[in-house]
């Protein structure tokens, strides 16, 4: 089992974690990049991430050389943080605990090396996002997990302070994951618990007379069984909810897609055949509906 290692993870997540600086810098919740006169752009937030914890602490213990009105360098360390084989399985499951270790400035004299509170809020974001993730990873399926936020130290006698957090990344190796496909109904992606695709062959028996019965394929149906939570964001879940008291839209044609990596795999003008609405007081409305293929008129 080839196993994505360390260095693996932190060019994954790496990314991701600037995505998170520039989007809360578009809501202007933290700092934005500057420009100078000679149209270079200085950011206020200059991650340098290690994966070596020697390396790490050797550039904690390096005397402070940065100079006023300069932004300092934050320092983030991705280890190893244990993990674990799935033995139950017949599959290549790997979990891998990445843990996170971040050390910054808390000096609140000084505006250039005031990181404290974009900090909690650029890794309580990343957090977040991470709550629960799934992925496609150098040709891997991955599960990403957040599951607590960060711990947010108090700050050292240098002014400075640590956050620690860990994310569990589950490695399927060479496994599709249900959550890459995606169901589109009239060109509208619709949020799903879980769906099915079905197929079932009608078959009938050879009419010679033979020892063993042997069969002829007749006919066969497909259907799509789809269960979803009601939000009130997504037009096409509104519509179908409103159909199944209404039946305004009794013999409506929807065009179903199932959609693998952007690619469809499955395309069908469909009928709705049947919708039913679970309510269950406090607990969000549940939908589960099943289309199968429309009868086309040829013209």
């Amino acid at each position: 089992m080839a196993r994505l290692t360390i260095q693996d993870l932190t060019n994954y997540f790496e990314p991701k974690i600037r995505d998170i600086v520039y989007v809360l810098q578009q809501q202007n919740l933290i700092l934005p990049n500057i420009e100078t006169n000679d149209g270079d752009i200085i950011s206020p937030y200059n991650f340098v991430f290690f994966t070596d914890s020697g390396q790490y602490h050797k550039k904690i213990k390096e005397p402070n050389m940065s100079s006023d009105k300069k932004y300092p360098d934050i320092l983030v360390l991705v280890k190893d943080g244990g993990g674990g084989q799935d033995t139950t399985s017949s599959l290549d499951v790997y979990l891998q605990v990445v843990s996170f270790e971040i050390y910054a400035y808390d000096d609140k004299t000084d505006e250039y090396k005031n990181q404290r509170e974009a900090i909690q809020l650029i890794f309580s974001s990343f957090v977040q996002m991470f709550k629960s993730v799934t992925d496609n990873y150098m040709n891997n399926a991955i599960k990403i997990e957040a599951e607590d936020y960060p711990k947010y130290g108090n700050q050292l006698e240098n002014k400075r302070f640590i956050t620690t957090f860990d994310i569990d990344v589950t490695m399927l190796f060479h496994a599709q994951l249900s959550n890459n496909d995606v169901i589109r109904i009239n060109g509208i992606d619709v949020p799903y618990i879980n769906f099915s695709s079905s197929r079932q062959t009608l078959t009938t028996t050879s009419l010679e007379k033979i020892t063993e019965l042997k069969y002829l394929a007749n006919k066969s149906s497909y259907r799509i069984d789809i269960t979803l939570l009601y939000v009130d964001d997504n037009s096409m879940i509104n519509a179908l909810v409103d159909q199944c008291d209404s039946n305004e839209a009794f013999d409506q044609i929807y065009s179903v897609s199932i959609i693998r990596k952007g690619v469809a795999i499955c395309n069908y003008e469909m009928l709705l055949e049947s919708i039913s609405l679970a309510r269950s007081y406090g607990s969000v409305m549940a939908a589960n509906v099943r289309f199968v293929p429309a009868y086309m008129l040829e013209e």
